[in-house]
């Protein structure tokens, strides 16, 4: 099979052209198409963190410079993205091994199965940021309510949202959903 392609020649303008199925060569408009999609997916994989230009921001950056409430929601929306994450491995591999991970040896065992669901977690990234800036308004309505409510200065309320938040909400997040795990596997803790 043959295909007909156009090139140009300075003298004569427009000339058909027959090439092999092993010659193809592309046009202008396939490379342009290709690069198009190339930079797609750059800009996903920059996204996700991967393949960042030495130039680019981090994700840190970025989020610091949309406003200290969105900083503060995707730390809060990333933690219960993990404590989900946790949850679920540690019920897949009480179901797999009918051990718990805190049982003798399994630790070993039970971190390399979270790694898969941490690898999973990263690629996710994209949803986390976004989810983060739409819960972002409830994280500054909550440190300005702490404000007059409370009577605390912003850095007093912030350090506050911290605390119940990101630490005191992921650690009860991951107490209940390691609890649910076990209950739900019908293996114990230890």
């Amino acid at each position: 099979m043959t295909l007909q392609s156009s090139t140009v020649d300075s003298d004569d303008g427009v000339q058909p052209t027959t090439a092999s199925d092993d010659s193809v060569q592309p046009t202008a408009s396939d490379v342009s198409a290709f690069s198009e999609k190339r930079s797609i997916v750059s800009k996903i994989k920059s996204a996700i963190g991967f393949n960042r230009d030495k130039d680019e921001e981090p994700l840190k950056a970025k989020l610091m410079k949309m406003g200290l409430a969105c900083f503060l929601s995707y730390g809060f929306v990333s933690n219960m993205g993990y404590a989900v994450s946790l949850s679920l491995c540690w019920y897949s591999f009480n179901v797999k091994t009918g051990l718990s991970p805190l049982a003798s040896g399994q630790w070993p065992k039970f971190l390399a199965a979270y790694s898969a669901f941490y690898v999973i977690n990263n690629f996710l990234r994209p949803f986390r940021v976004a989810i983060a800036v739409s819960v972002s308004p409830f994280f500054e309505k909550l440190i300005k309510s702490f404000q007059t409510k409370l009577g605390l200065g912003r850095k007093a309320a912030i350090a506050l949202v911290v605390f119940l938040f990101n630490i005191v909400g992921t650690t009860s997040a991951m107490f209940l959903g390691v609890s649910a795990a076990t209950l739900m596997s019908g293996i114990p803790i230890r």
